[in-house]
């Protein structure tokens, strides 16, 4: 075998291998994007149990409704990037039974709303009886849905309600008339509370920002935590708690504020 040949040999062994490291690789992204990151079972199971709240699943979105009483307001909140939907039912549970404020979250393609950012439209007319609507979605749902309003600044909503997100530079929302809440976690590596504020120029005057102390990325989420999402300082339940808070008091002062200035 001359010096030639064998070079060739080891020349096709070595594109073999690198063409069969590089299927693996795409398979595996493959079946990563094709599973979102799922509700832990517990935190579910907890809503379940929950007799203050009701969930239903629809034809592309799920729901948590309060369990009594006729719902006039609602929230259609866009999952983080690679989350799935059901895994923000726990932390809207409690919000959901304090305001009385329904909150239905699409299911997005491959676990990313920027592939369907339109889904608030269809979700809205579901619902006609609804008198008061608002937007929002956790870091790129928060992008997504920031995006949507910008390209529609005609939707009927009363506002926005970002956790660990902001618009993107094309996404220009200072003169539109909205309440905006942006809540951020100071141990949170994936979306600063810095880059929140940074954007605050984009975003309406009087947006309430408020950073949770010890938070980190994938506690705004009932699942298990991405690699770079950051490192607690706090416990999920005490996340929850303060994130339930934050969101609620907002809804229930802008809620308030709206009623008092329509009775004027």
């Amino acid at each position: 075998m001359t010096v030639r040949s064998r070079g060739w040999r080891w020349v096709r062994r070595v594109v073999a291998a690198t063409s069969a490291l590089v299927l693996v690789a795409t398979c595996a992204l493959l079946l990563w994007l094709l599973n979102p990151s799922d509700v832990r079972e517990q935190a579910l199971a907890a809503v379940n149990d929950d007799a203050a709240v009701a969930l239903s699943y629809h034809d592309g979105y799920v729901s948590l409704a309060p369990a009594n009483g006729a719902v006039r307001e609602a929230v259609v909140f866009y999952p983080g990037g690679h989350a799935a939907a059901r895994a923000y039912v726990p932390r809207w549970a409690p919000i959901v039974a304090a305001t009385g404020t329904m909150v239905l979250i699409p299911d997005v393609p491959l676990g990313l709303a920027f592939l369907d950012s339109d889904a608030v439209d269809p979700i809205m007319a579901d619902w006609p009886q609804v008198d008061r609507w608002w937007l929002g979605g956790h870091s790129l749902g928060g992008v997504a849905a920031t995006d949507h309003l910008a390209a529609h600044p005609e939707l009927d909503v009363e506002g926005l309600v970002l956790w660990a997100a902001f618009p993107d530079r094309d996404a220009d929302l200072a003169g539109l008339d909205l309440d905006v809440l942006a809540v951020t976690g100071s141990r949170d590596e994936i979306v600063a509370t810095q880059e929140v504020r940074a954007s605050l120029d984009r975003l309406p005057p009087g947006t309430r920002t408020v950073e949770i102390d010890g938070m980190e990325h994938s506690q705004f989420g009932a699942y298990d935590s991405f690699f770079g999402d950051g490192d607690p300082a706090i416990s999920d339940e005490r996340a929850q708690s303060l994130l339930a808070s934050e969101t609620a008091d907002f809804l229930a002062d802008q809620g308030s504020r709206r009623t008092a200035s329509v009775e004027r």
